[in-house]
């Protein structure tokens, strides 16, 4: 006969130093989500992001134009997609939570410079207005009156993958401290 005791979870069923680093990581995304502006909590990515996005440029330069002006976003969200991948293909899953979140923070930072667009106010590299990506591939398809809607929905997804990456670190954090318990009591 199976015992009828609850299942209770307690802080101490948890890896503290991974949960803490995930505390972290929900706290500022949270915070990220509300101001993802270039000069809110996301700041300190931002830049990051940027070299990452202007890579993305050349990288796509011999596609033809409309790919190159795509390919800085493209390229700004791929590249910790590809982290994510290697690590969760490797089995560092909490490194793979960890890069998730950057994914998803990438989404929101590409998101501001889309809703950008039709008024072209945000500093650019260039300092021709004309330069603006979104601006630019917006006009190109014909969908600028739509530049918000989908710069929200661009959001929205970024922060579906930011929840996505705060849940994996919980669980990894979790499973990782069971994996201790167990070795410790062979």
């Amino acid at each position: 006969r199976r015992s009828q005791r609850p299942f209770v979870i307690t802080w101490s069923d948890f890896d503290p130093m991974m949960l803490a680093i995930i505390g972290f990581v929900a706290v500022f995304g949270f915070l990220g989500a509300r101001d993802p502006s270039y000069d809110g909590p996301f700041m300190w990515l931002h830049y990051s992001n940027l070299a990452i996005h202007e890579t993305g440029h050349l990288l796509f330069m011999p596609f033809g134009h409309f790919l190159m002006v795509l390919g800085g976003s493209l390229t700004q969200i791929a590249f910790p997609a590809v982290f994510t991948g290697y690590f969760f293909h490797t089995r560092q899953l909490f490194s793979s939570a960890l890069t998730l979140f950057w994914t998803g923070q990438n989404f929101m930072d590409v998101a501001v410079y889309m809703a950008d667009a039709p008024y072209r106010a945000l500093p650019l590299t260039n300092p021709n207005i004309d330069a603006h990506d979104w601006w630019q591939l917006f006009n190109l398809m014909n969908c600028m009156n739509q530049a918000e809607l989908i710069a929200s929905i661009t959001h929205w997804i970024g922060i579906l993958i930011y929840l996505a990456s705060v849940l994996a670190g919980i669980y990894v954090a979790y499973r990782h401290q069971q994996e201790m318990n167990a070795q410790q009591q062979v």
